[in-house]
């Protein structure tokens, strides 16, 4: 019967669609980083109603009994975590955006969620915020105002065009005869 429970919580509920998707692909993670947090969102809340299924009084005796690893046996966060797409980047968000001290002294399995999904959604905006500031220096539009004339300076105090565009000087010649 024991097994049977590490089978049940040992399977990932994440929809399979988003299972593929995202599975051990970082690049997909970070392109639909948005999709991903909800893809994890929709995860924990079938997760806890798997729990819920699970845990009634006949199982009590055989459902882990600790929130965290003891030994060979694994708590509910291990469960949670192997499940996820990428357990391996989820391991990493936590080392990254939780203090290890806070996260040793948790205790209650829906707080390490909510700290851990808080963590995921510093990543996220860490993420939009790198886009927005790599968005502003491309430029992909050409410049509607051609570039300045290369002018050259003469002895005399004249300055005489190099490189000019003739279609420039046509504008600016126009521009002359009409003033």
């Amino acid at each position: 019967m024991r097994l049977d429970m590490q089978k049940w919580l040992g399977q990932s509920v994440l929809d399979p669609a988003s299972h593929s998707k995202f599975k051990n692909n970082r690049s997909y993670i970070q392109t639909y980083i948005d999709y991903y947090l909800q893809a994890g969102t929709h995860y924990r809340e079938r997760f806890g109603m798997l729990i819920e299924k699970l845990n009634y009084e006949d199982t009590k005796p055989i459902f882990p009994t600790y929130v965290k690893r003891k030994g060979s046996n694994n708590g509910l966060p291990d469960y949670f975590f192997n499940g996820t797409p990428d357990d391996k980047f989820s391991k990493q968000i936590r080392e990254k955006y939780i203090d290890s001290e806070k996260w040793d002294w948790m205790k209650d399995f829906s707080a390490i969620l909510d700290t851990y999904f808080r963590a995921l959604q510093k990543l996220r905006d860490n993420n939009k915020l790198v886009e927005d500031t790599v968005s502003i220096f491309k430029s992909d539009k050409k410049s509607i105002f051609p570039p300045p004339m290369d002018l050259e300076f003469k002895k005399g105090g004249g300055m005489k065009s190099v490189n000019c565009n003739p279609e420039i000087v046509d504008r600016v010649e126009r521009v002359e005869a009409v003033a």
